[in-house]
């Protein structure tokens, strides 16, 4: 079955000189061009994040080397086929779509944005795990939980909702992702890669009403592999931990907005599924556990082709 997986940091991990291709032996642990054929992967897209070991954290220009570092591995692989949107998706091949984890090395400049967008990225999430130009993130402290975007932030959503890119709020502060919520005004939104905080408390969690407004508007959640999220063990996830996520998150928000946002190469626990390669075990764990062919193709692809093709220019 198609695979369309909204998040994962494999370029980082090249960029950190963890790997240094995207197939064979060079590859990262959970991605390659192998692994993403053979787990029948159709849309994979590829996080840019600076992250901490980089000596540039989130300055632009770190940003930029990313895009075209990318942008090389990808050209790099003939079964890798890089795109703007789902109109230019082909059948035949891995479909790979560029994406921004952490906004902040755009550092408020707009033109920045637009430099991002015309090279491809798609979506952009508003902040990773700390504060930055746009606003504040996840935290334990729940004055920093509560608080908003920034003016720049604002700015930011309006501006990707003009263009035509997804706004991600995996990361942001509970108070920021209700900005977000308010700004598209019925536009979809997503959350590329997180859990339900109905079934584990994690500040990147996401409540049942966070669960309900993307889903009113249209928008989609990948549910995360990170174990420490779904679980709360910190070595390893079952795949019935992704099952038991997206019944959860179906009976909250319904079917249409779930999807699968693995944070492949960004999560140390184990996978008893293994890699990108085992991602059919989740498809037919789904079907076992009752949900309908329908239903199991929307988690594993069409809803979030559905709302990449909506927004996305």
């Amino acid at each position: 079955m198609k695979v369309f997986d909204l998040h994962c940091d494999t370029v980082s991990h090249v960029a950190w000189g963890l790997a240094s291709s995207l197939s064979g032996a060079g590859a990262p642990k959970h991605i390659s061009v192998e692994k993403l054929k053979k787990g029948e992967s159709y849309v994979q897209c590829l996080g840019l994040y600076g992250g901490k070991q980089s000596s540039n954290d989130f300055e632009w220009n770190y940003m930029r080397y990313l895009f075209e570092l990318g942008t090389r591995l990808v050209l790099q692989e003939p079964e890798l086929h890089l795109i703007n949107s789902m109109e230019e998706c082909r059948d035949d091949i891995v479909n790979v779509i560029f994406t921004v984890e952490d906004s902040g090395c755009m550092r408020g400049e707009e033109k920045n944005t637009i430099w991002a967008y015309n090279h491809g990225a798609r979506m952009f999430g508003i902040t990773h795990n700390t504060e930055n130009a746009y606003g504040y993130p996840n935290s334990e402290d729940p004055l920093v939980m509560k608080m908003g975007l920034k003016p720049e932030g604002i700015r930011l959503v309006e501006q990707l909702n003009q263009l035509g890119a997804l706004v991600d709020v995996s990361h942001l502060s509970y108070g920021g992702f209700w900005d977000v919520e308010k700004i598209c005004q019925g536009r979809p939104f997503v959350a590329s890669h997180s859990c339900a905080e109905g079934l584990h408390h994690h500040t990147r969690n996401l409540t049942d009403d966070m669960i309900r407004a993307i889903s009113n508007h249209g928008g989609i959640i990948g549910i995360n592999f990170m174990s420490k999220f779904a679980t709360g063990d910190e070595k390893l996830l079952y795949t019935q931990d992704v099952v038991t996520q997206a019944q959860y998150i179906k009976n909250v928000g319904g079917i249409d907005c779930l999807a699968l946002g693995s944070d492949f190469d960004g999560i140390g626990n184990s996978l008893e599924f293994g890699d990108a390669s085992g991602m059919g075990q989740i498809a037919d764990a789904l079907l076992k556990s009752g949900f309908t062919l329908d239903e199991t193709e929307k988690i594993m692809y069409k809803n979030a082709f559905r709302v990449f093709k909506e927004v996305c220019k």
